[in-house]
């Protein structure tokens, strides 16, 4: 499977996830963390340091590939 780069997601489908996130940052990371465990994601090596956005991104490009499931259109 090919990578996915930043820069590779659609300006559309940033504004679509900035604009579900915006102005809802707590209720934003607690739906993350359900949308987490839901798919097996790596939860538990969420630190909020930069090292953990390594296996964030990496969970985020599957759910991205998989049409942002849960984000309304």
């Amino acid at each position: 499977m090919a990578r996915l780069l930043p820069h590779q997601v659609s300006v559309a489908d940033a504004h679509r996830l900035w604009d579900f996130v915006a102005g809802s940052e707590q209720r934003w990371l607690t739906r993350l963390a359900h949308w987490l465990v839901a798919t097996e994601g790596p939860i538990k090596a969420l630190d909020f340091t930069v090292d953990s956005l390594v296996p964030l991104w990496a969970w985020y490009v599957e759910w991205y590939r998989g049409g942002l499931p849960g984000v309304p259109d």
